[in-house]
């Protein structure tokens, strides 16, 4: 049996008509959330539905067509594709009130606004939150336009049954308001006293869409007093059945309104008309001039009472229009002098005449309010943009026109007509339609038709080069339309993958630096044959429409025209910094299969020199390259570059020891508190040896991080001691390289000694920063000299030797502090 759900939209007073009091439902609000979750892993594609119970509704998904059924891929999202259907069913004896939605990414609110909104209804995105606002039906059913992943729903429901919807019709062409009433929401059955005639026998519970009738169509009333008739204007179909198997007509197709003219007998006082939106969309309506949008959905057996008063007037024009063109109509009434209907107050809402009071209204409107309770207007202008190009699946436009008189700009959403396939900017269009203020932004509601259009003299300009395409790509305001989406094709190198391959669309989402400019474009849902395969590094040809959108240069959907991976080559993918060691700079390096290792090396560039390293695995075995780098040389630029055999150069990258400390510095790599504060002590130790060593000084390694050098404790660092005859014995020094020598001096040739201008020496070689306070014990001859590599550094800082030394000296003591905890 159908479900008799209406709203009332116009004053309703009968001849005879008592009041009904008491109908108000005192009930408080009823929320209740559902949490989703899987109960048996991944679904596949041959489910044909799922839902889901909460305490105060059910939520029903369905499978459309050959798309993929609702899949869960975890335990706390459903994700919907495109063309499936959601229906949300308040409990028995409750009516829908509001709806929040979370969804799992803000991305995935857009088109579950959109989704909502096609099906007649009010929804509002917030982040990853979609409220949808109903009124007075138990349930909605809408149809997903693109994929959205749920994974809470939170429902309110309020006391009570359906609700009335009526119309006061008035045949005057000149009448400037039109009435709109609220009522009590009440669980309607046939109108008491009403006669009726039922469309047809009840049939198996599935869509019909039924056979056109091209002449009048008669119906015999259940009394057998009146005869119905109903004369076609445009694509009426009889022998129609809803989901539920209820006899219908059906009105309108995909693309092409429907309608009938009937004439009311003498002593019929109104005429009641259950219409129902075709299957999960809602309809959109005229009767003698005045429309409606009717939420109620066939697929459901739901219907909404339209009622016309026909006390004078008994000429009825019933007809669909566009953004719902298809209805569905279950049951006609006719209403006599004792019948009745639900009491019903009403508000006057203004229809606006010259183009400057129709835009100033639209202007006022508040987000989601639509101007004049949905009365179409007709306005004519330049269109300034073209937002969304001619889609030839759907046979609609959106542009954006200056209107006529005005200084205000007004979108065109999905505008349709002969000739939308043919304008552009700078053309002159006449339009008409209903008007709302969608999410901030006045536009003609989707459905609204091209009446008349003069194509422009001015040529839009279609754009050669790369380098031309792109600037004037950059030159565009927010939301146009490079020449008015014409394709173009551009090609570069992916440098960002931002959405991977979905298999549910066929596409990725990607960005390319351009050849032959410095700038890159985003291709938005770029499809075609490799799109599952490109990553970043290849390279691409794209083709399509570019635009602005929010600020972001785009491809507006395109087409991948071919690809070519880049080469896998020998490549260096990272460097590290030794910290409490030897200044040792690491360079990783990836080896693809195909090379030998054998064959290849790294060279190394600083300073004006050349090391050539041979590559070999770690005990791990990653492929690191090591060079050691003195002190001095903390901001000195080393070039590495991976080649082989032949001197092919594969890969190349260049840095500083001082880059990567500061990186660890500043917290853009994991490091501990140890090692942030031994990068600190080392850059400043590498700051004090440029400025002793008078090198690459207009650079300092410690520009940032400088350490107060006073710090220095030397107080507990033990002096050179001497065990045995050391006559021969001149002294010590320190040798600063990457890691630190110590050399004694003789006056004469010892065992295992070399010689240069100071005299014999002997090196204690490879003390590494967190051994410098490690004691040495070196044997010559019967003589034992104990020492630290610090035993000079306290040598320096206590005596009387330049400044720029002791400085030195006092960052190196503080350097092995900071080590020796690491």
């Amino acid at each position: 049996m159908k479900k008799i759900l209406s709203i009332a939209v116009a004053l309703v007073l009968l001849i005879g008509l008592i009041p009904v009091a008491g109908m108000m439902n005192t009930a408080a609000d009823d929320t209740a959330s559902l949490a989703i979750t899987a109960t048996g892993g991944t679904l596949s594609g041959d489910s044909l539905s799922i839902s889901w119970s909460g305490a105060n509704f059910t939520l029903l998904n369905e499978k459309a067509g050959s798309n993929t059924a609702i899949r869960t891929s975890d335990s706390n999202h459903f994700r919907v594709y495109a063309s499936n259907k959601t229906t949300i069913t308040a409990a028995s004896g409750k009516n829908l009130s509001q709806i929040v939605v979370t969804v799992t990414e803000s991305k995935y609110a857009s088109p579950l606004v959109t989704s909502v909104s096609n099906a007649g209804f009010t929804a509002v995105a917030d982040g990853t939150t979609v409220t949808i606002t109903v009124s007075g039906v138990n349930s909605i059913a809408f149809t997903a336009s693109a994929q959205w992943r749920l994974n809470k729903i939170e429902v309110t429901t309020v006391a009570g049954g359906d609700t009335d919807i009526s119309d006061n019709t008035s045949t005057s062409s000149s009448t400037s308001t039109t009435t709109t009433t609220t009522t009590t929401p009440t669980t309607q059955a046939p109108t008491d006293g009403a006669i009726v005639f039922d469309l047809g026998a009840n049939g198996t519970a599935a869509h019909v869409d039924g056979s056109a009738f091209d002449t009048a169509k008669e119906f015999a009333s259940t009394d057998g007093a009146y005869t119905l008739t109903l004369t076609p204007t445009a694509k009426a179909y009889a022998g129609s059945f809803d989901a539920m198997g209820n006899s219908c007509i059906k009105l309108g197709t995909s693309s092409a309104a429907g309608g009938f003219t009937m004439t009311a007998p003498e002593g019929v006082t109104s005429v009641v008309f259950y219409v129902g939106g075709y299957k999960a969309t809602a309809a959109k309506i005229e009767v003698n001039g005045t429309a409606h949008t009717i939420s109620t959905m066939s697929n459901n057996g739901e219907y909404t009472k339209v009622v016309v008063d026909t006390t004078t007037e008994k000429a009825i024009t019933f007809t669909t229009v566009s953004g719902g063109v298809r209805c569905m109509i279950n049951t006609i009434e006719f209403l006599t002098g004792g019948a009745t209907v639900a009491t019903t107050t009403t508000t006057a809402a203004t229809i606006y005449e010259t183009p400057a009071e129709i835009m100033a209204a639209a202007y006022a409107l508040e987000k989601g309010e639509v101007l004049s309770n949905s009365h179409v207007y007709t306005l004519s202008g330049v269109i300034t943009n073209v937002d969304t190009i001619y889609n030839q699946e759907y046979s609609n436009v959106t542009v954006t026109m200056l209107v006529d008189g005005t200084d205000k700009k007004i979108q065109c959403f999905r505008l349709k007509g002969d000739g939308a396939d043919l304008i552009g900017t700078n053309d002159k269009i006449t339009v008409s339609g209903v008007i709302k203020n969608y999410n901030g932004t006045i536009e003609f509601d989707s459905g609204c038709t091209l009446d008349a259009y003069e194509l422009s003299q001015v040529e839009v300009p279609i754009y050669e080069t790369p380098a031309e395409i792109m600037d004037a790509a950059y030159a565009l305001d927010e939301g146009a339309t490079l020449s008015d989406g014409h394709a173009y094709t551009l090609t570069g190198v992916i440098t960002e993958v931002n959405f991977a391959y979905d298999e549910g669309y066929g596409n990725a989402s990607v960005t390319i630096a351009v050849d032959g400019t410095d700038k890159t474009i985003y291709c938005y849902k770029m499809a075609g044959t490799g799109a599952d395969v490109v990553g970043e590094g290849d390279t691409v040809t794209v083709t399509g429409p570019i635009k602005n959108y929010k600020g972001k240069i785009e491809f507006d959907g395109c087409t991948l025209d071919s690809y070519v991976v880049k080469e896998e080559v020998p490549t260096f993918t990272g460097r590290d910094v030794t910290l409490g060691d030897d200044l040792d700079v690491g360079f990783y390096v990836d080896i693809p299969e195909a090379y030998d290792p054998a064959n290849l090396s790294v060279v190394f560039e600083i300073n004006g020199n050349s090391t050539t390293v041979a590559i070999q695995p770690d005990t791990e075995g990653n492929y690191v390259i090591h060079l050691e780098v003195p002190a001095k040389d903390m901001t000195t630029v080393i070039t590495a570059k991976v080649m082989d055999s032949s001197y092919t150069v594969h890969s190349e990258i260049s840095t500083t020891v001082a880059e990567y400390a500061d990186q660890i510095i500043a917290g853009d790599v994991d490091a501990t508190a140890a090692e942030v504060a031994a990068a600190t002590a080392m850059v400043n130790y590498g700051a004090m040896a440029q400025i002793y060593f008078n090198h690459n000084t207009g650079n300092l390694a410690n520009v940032g991080n400088e350490t107060d050098l006073s710090a220095a404790d030397v107080s507990g660092i033990a002096d050179l001691a001497v065990t045995g005859d050391s006559s021969n014995f001149i002294g010590a020094s320190l040798v600063l390289k990457s890691r630190l020598a110590v050399r004694l001096y003789f006056t004469e040739q010892v065992e295992g000694s070399k010689y240069n201008s100071n005299g014999w020496y002997i090196e204690v070689t490879d003390i590494d920063a967190a051994n410098l306070a490690t004691t040495q014990n070196v044997t010559v001859g019967e003589t034992t000299y104990s020492f630290s590599a610090l035993s000079f550094a306290k040598q320096v800082i206590e005596g009387s030797y330049n400044a720029n030394f002791q400085n030195l000296m006092k960052a190196l003591v503080l350097y092995e502090a900071a080590a020796s905890v690491l």
